[in-house]
């Protein structure tokens, strides 16, 4: 039963996001990007894990890094290309990030630990 719920508010958010808060979202991504870009160094790589429908990716690159986008499951909401998981082991190489974002996702997994130890191991 709760896998049923689960799927159900993973479509309406979808939905949401697909036909209202698109542009929203987008502008709360950028101003909070601004917290930590000077952080970044230019042309820097960039994954974020768990992400959903990729607000972050455009802002991102509109400042000139690289972006990955990671997630376990598609979002109709997120035009842009994803790499899937199963969200225990990344596929990506030791080190091959100089930052990982978890933006409002360890709250959805039973296993936190889990993903920020993988988003070390990449970063």
């Amino acid at each position: 039963m709760l896998k049923i719920i689960r799927k159900i508010q993973h479509c309406l958010l979808d939905w949401v996001v697909r036909s209202f808060a698109r542009p929203t979202l987008e502008k709360r991504a950028a101003a909070f990007i601004q917290m930590f870009e000077g952080e970044l160094k230019p042309d820097s790589m960039v994954l974020d894990i768990g992400a959903g429908p990729g607000v972050y990716f455009k802002p991102l690159m509109d400042q000139g890094h690289w972006v990955s986008l990671l997630d376990t499951e598609r979002y109709k909401s997120c035009p842009y290309p994803v790499t899937y998981c199963d969200g225990k082991t990344y596929p990506f190489m030791d080190k091959s990030f100089e930052m990982s974002l978890l933006i409002t996702v360890l709250h959805h997994t039973p296993d936190p630990e889990v993903l920020i130890k993988e988003a070390l191991r990449v970063s």
